[in-house]
């Protein structure tokens, strides 16, 4: 996951995280925007992505489940794998082929609308799961060190499968990564935006896991880059995009 860590990086180093935001009324929770987010901070929607009528459930598992603690049932065990049922040596063409939902160098190239039916699928309470590819090219040389790049060259493309699993109260994501294979588990998906504050043309955004609906896209960022452990969140990626503005 190199490449991810590159991107993530350097679009990092250069943003204010001046974060956007606007909460979907919430029965479960007190509702509104955090203290000191403004309206010029909330244009763009941001979303409890779970149905009103699964939100107290959800409330209830992050309540009583420990952080770390595995449930003896989660989302992946309740619902049927999609990557179970793909043959072996799956790859990027395959994947493409399928039209299966696929995110390379941060941009949506395929099987957008698996997404969106995921989405409508979790607004209905239904349990499902979507399949997600992400693919990562290297790009052009001139933006590495030429050590950096003679180092790492070969080791590209790299197309890597996960898949996000919804059991009509909590979610999984499952991770498969050459012969390891990584499980995550959370009551809650958000989306989450941002915008750079050195260039308004360019925002971030993507969909985390998370134990806490009212983290900002700034708590979640800088969660990764600060080195005080007072400042570490408990949250997952599920995928991130970038975005021109018109």
């Amino acid at each position: 996951m190199k490449k991810a860590l590159i991107l993530l990086t350097g679009v990092l180093s250069i943003m204010g995280m001046v974060g956007c935001r606007k909460n979907v009324p919430d029965p479960a929770t007190t509702g509104g925007t955090s203290t000191g987010e403004t309206q010029s901070m909330e244009e763009n929607a941001s979303k409890h992505i779970l149905p009103e009528n699964m939100r107290p459930l959800g409330l209830i598992a992050e309540e009583i489940t420990p952080k770390g603690v595995r449930l003896e049932k989660n989302a992946s065990d309740m619902v049927q794998s999609l990557y179970e049922k793909l043959p072996a040596n799956y790859g990027y063409e395959d994947a493409v082929a399928d039209s299966l939902f696929i995110v390379s160098d941060m941009q949506v190239t395929s099987g957008e609308e698996k997404w969106d039916d995921f989405l409508q699928d979790v607004s209905e309470g239904k349990s499902c799961s979507v399949l997600i590819g992400e693919y990562y090219e290297l790009g052009d040389e001139s933006h590495y060190s030429k050590e950096y790049y003679e180092s790492v060259k070969d080791e590209y493309p790299q197309f890597y499968l996960k898949e996000l699993f919804y059991d009509g109260t909590s979610y999984s994501l499952v991770s498969y990564e050459e012969d390891q294979t990584y499980e995550y588990h959370y009551p809650y998906m958000i989306e989450r935006c941002g915008k750079m504050a050195d260039n308004a043309a360019v925002s971030m955004s993507g969909y985390f896991l998370v134990r806490d609906v009212d983290v900002s896209f700034h708590d979640l960022m800088w969660a990764v880059l600060s080195s005080n452990s007072a400042d570490w969140i408990d949250y997952r990626t599920v995928f991130m995009i970038t975005e021109q503005r018109q």
